[in-house]
């Protein structure tokens, strides 16, 4: 038989448990305190299970990161549940110990946004850097004189750049 244990004081889902049979009564199992036969649902990245007596639901979970408030107030995360209002989303940091000293990383959210931001620079500068290329070939055209790239050319530099536009947030 498997039971699921969950914390004393925050009911947080805390892992699997195979229950030993009784050496005293057949068909009973030896239980341990603060456990459910209720499996969890699967919680993603800062989600954890949390036991309400008859189920379980799912929370945000930022512990062990520090936010801090516009005023730079630090504040340790130390329990489930929902963040501080007053925050910006940018301004959550999970320290992680590296090279023998604590180092604040960002959150997977910022990560990301970094992430998007240099995808769209690297875009811009595409477009930027191919833009006299489509503009001389459209004025060579116009004019009707022979083109320095051949349609074999031109038109995928014009579906990378319309991709690259696309791509663009």
């Amino acid at each position: 038989m498997i039971v699921y244990k969950y914390d004393a004081e925050l009911k947080t889902y805390c892992g699997g448990h195979t229950c030993q049979p009784s050496p005293l009564e057949k068909s009973v199992f030896l239980k341990p305190d603060n456990s459910t036969e209720i499996k969890p649902p699967e919680a993603g990245e800062n989600k954890v299970a949390i036991f309400t007596g008859d189920a379980w639901s799912i929370v945000d979970d930022y512990r062990g990161y520090v936010s801090y408030d516009d005023q730079g107030k630090q504040t340790n995360i130390t329990e489930p549940g929902e963040l501080p209002k007053t925050p910006p989303a940018d301004t959550l940091v999970k320290p992680e110990w590296s090279n023998d000293k604590w180092v604040e990383t960002a959150t997977s959210e910022e990560q990301a946004s970094k992430e998007q931001a240099a995808a769209n620079h690297a875009a811009r500068q595409f477009l930027a850097d191919t833009d006299w290329k489509v503009i001389r070939h459209i004025r060579q055209k116009a004019l009707k004189i022979e083109t320095s790239l051949t349609d074999e050319e031109y038109l995928p530099l014009e579906a990378e750049r319309q991709q690259k536009a696309a791509s663009i947030i």
